[in-house]
């Protein structure tokens, strides 16, 4: 019997493979890495070298396809791979010297790059919007088909693993599972791909066909998620207006996502734009941009606070330049009705390889800004100038070490022990040795820094969250019952009710427990001060930063009233301070009564 689709399919897998030689070899060099590292021991290098040649998959991909487009020779086309490849291996062997924590950001910043340059680079010099979206589609529906034929492959072959393992007996390692995952993400899914990819690129221009799906999903999906969207943020708009308080933190996620699924919803009905009954897409397209524009302007001014009271880094860089961005394509959009759909996907992945790299780039700005923080700070607190940092000449405040400490985490975990030791002056070995004292834990290298600098370390957050302090007994120790008739354990947190059985007597706390009401019935007969216990036993004066003790003696409150006796025995408590404000957060211990 004859199987025309397998036959078919082997067929498609040889074009794929004639077409995208060097695609395939990156998804071979991805697939030994990935097994490599499974095998472990896991090195520094898997991790880069296999982020490099995904990255190559999608470079790769795009010179090939905008080479064919173009009707360039072969010979030409290999120079051009050849060319990407060797930069590829450039890439590589840059890549060892970038700390962990920038790697992870310009890897993702790279990727993001090199997935656009697949949707635009064939279609970046000329050609029509018809064809440039019908490639995109083909593209995506045949990366959505690779992604579930990898998934059911991979789910399939780790089911039959184990039924051979459990009824046949036959030992399979672990690593199997993980090497057949990479096996499949990294060589199957690329190269259905790749044999999917239409090459007829005037087929594509002449193409009128457009999924009825597409456009109801985008019809009754996405866009009135983006109106609701919209209107939660012109709400929220209005209201920064009337109350006059700056943006919250976080607008910059919700402005993106209006903005990815807008432009998205956008460019998923751009061919119907010109027919009868879709005249509302010319609508949509022109009111989204303008309706966008007074919610950039928010994001552009909550991350320019930020910007302003602690400098840039690279997190605010990218919110700032895409909202810059955001903001030049909703007014040429809003201004001019412009149709071309390629500006968006071409500028952004132009905007992505330009701010990767170069003194203007994310990393470059980011750590001048945080030296130039660190220079201010530190002059004025007589610690010398950045370069030359020595001990302070005058005590410094909370804030000061709080942002001290946050900049030397910075400079640490984004740009490595040699551009720290600059800034303090020291040799860089010094820096690594401090490093190597605290086991390699990047969070534990700023504490060592100041505590050597002669300053105390605050821990991220401390400041606004405030001073901790607390206490627990060394061991139980027995309660004195002596002259009290009852005995009852409780555990205490701010406005909690406690009944105490079997009378009708009730612990009351405060929003702070600051104090505790002692109620029966509806009447307070006591009130007991845990506050002033506290302070009595140089509670919480005196701390800073966390101050926990262990203690022998319990702390003891008495309260009497209306022929009641009340003894609070605290056993454990937990507090925070922030400036004069005093917050007990819990405790617990032992309730005594005596009387009736």
């Amino acid at each position: 019997m004859r199987f025309s689709s397998i036959g078919s399919a082997i067929l498609q897998a040889g074009e794929g493979a004639r077409r995208f030689p060097w695609t395939l070899a990156a998804g071979v060099v991805a697939t030994g890495t990935a097994i490599t590292a499974i095998a472990g021991p896991e090195r520094a290098w898997h991790l880069r070298l296999l982020a490099v040649a995904v990255i190559g998959l999608s470079t790769l991909t795009a010179v090939t396809t905008a080479a064919e487009r173009a009707g360039a020779s072969a010979g030409r086309r290999h120079l051009f791979e050849t060319g990407i490849a060797s930069a590829l291996g450039a890439l590589f062997a840059a890549s060892a010297r970038w700390p962990n924590a920038q790697s992870a950001l310009r890897f993702a910043q790279l990727l993001l790059a090199a997935h656009l340059l697949v949707a635009v680079l064939p279609y970046a010099p000329r050609g029509a919007l018809r064809g440039f979206w019908q490639f995109n589609r083909f593209l995506f529906v045949r990366f959505l088909l690779a992604t579930f034929y990898a998934s059911v492959l991979w789910i399939g072959l780790a089911i039959a693993l184990v039924a051979v393992h459990k009824l046949l007996g036959v030992s399979v390692p672990n690593d199997t599972y993980g090497d057949l995952w990479a096996v499949l993400a990294f060589l199957f899914h690329p190269w259905f791909l790749l044999s999917g990819i239409p090459r007829d690129y005037h087929y594509l221009d002449e193409l009128d066909d457009y999924p009825i799906g597409i456009k109801i999903f985008t019809q009754f999906v996405l866009i009135p998620l983006v109106t609701v969207y919209l209107a939660i943020l012109l709400l929220y708009l209005g209201r920064i207006i009337i109350t006059q308080t700056w943006p919250s933190g976080w607008i910059g996620y919700l402005v993106s996502s209006v903005s990815v699924i807008g432009v998205l919803a956008l460019l998923l009905v751009h061919p119907i734009r010109d027919r009868a009954d879709s005249q509302w897409v010319n609508a949509y397209g022109r009111w989204f941009f303008v309706a966008l524009l007074a919610p950039l302007v928010m994001l552009l001014m909550a991350v320019g606070k930020r910007v302003g009271q602690y400098g840039v880094t690279e997190p605010r860089y990218f919110l700032l330049v895409l909202g810059l961005w955001g903001l030049g394509v909703a007014l040429s959009y809003a201004f001019t009705g412009s149709r071309n759909i390629k500006v968006i996907p071409m500028t952004l992945a132009g905007l992505t390889l330009l701010t990767a790299f170069g003194p203007w780039g994310a990393y470059q700005v980011s750590r001048r800004s945080q030296l130039h923080r660190l220079d201010r700070i530190v002059t004025a607190a007589g610690m010398g100038r950045v370069g030359a940092i020595t001990r302070p000449g005058r005590e410094l405040s909370m804030e000061d070490r709080e942002e001290i400490g946050a900049i030397i985490n910075y400079l640490y975990s984004r740009h490595g022990a040699g551009v720290l030791a600059q800034a303090l002056g020291v040799p860089r070995d010094t820096v690594l040795r401090l490093a190597a004292a605290s086991d390699g834990r990047v969070a534990s290298v700023p504490e060592r820094v100041m505590n050597r600098l002669g300053v105390e370390y605050v821990r991220p957050g401390e400041r606004v969250n405030g001073e901790t302090f607390g206490f627990n007994l060394a061991q139980p120790a027995p309660v004195q019952v002596s002259g009290f008739d009852r005995l009852q354990t409780l555990s205490l947190w701010p406005r909690a009710s406690i009944p105490f059985a079997p009378d009708s007597i009730t612990l009351v706390a405060d929003s702070t427990l600051s104090s505790v009401a002692v109620t029966r019935g509806r009447d307070t007969v006591a009130t007991l001060d845990i506050l002033g216990a506290l302070r009595a036993r140089g509670f919480p004066e005196g701390a800073t930063g966390a101050h926990f003790h262990t203690v022998s003696d319990p702390l003891v409150v008495d309260g009497a009233a209306r022929g009641l006796s009340i003894r609070l025995v605290v056993a454990s408590l937990n507090g925070n301070r922030q400036g004069e404000r005093v917050r007990v957060s819990s405790l617990t211990g032992y309730l005594l009564v005596r009387g009736q």
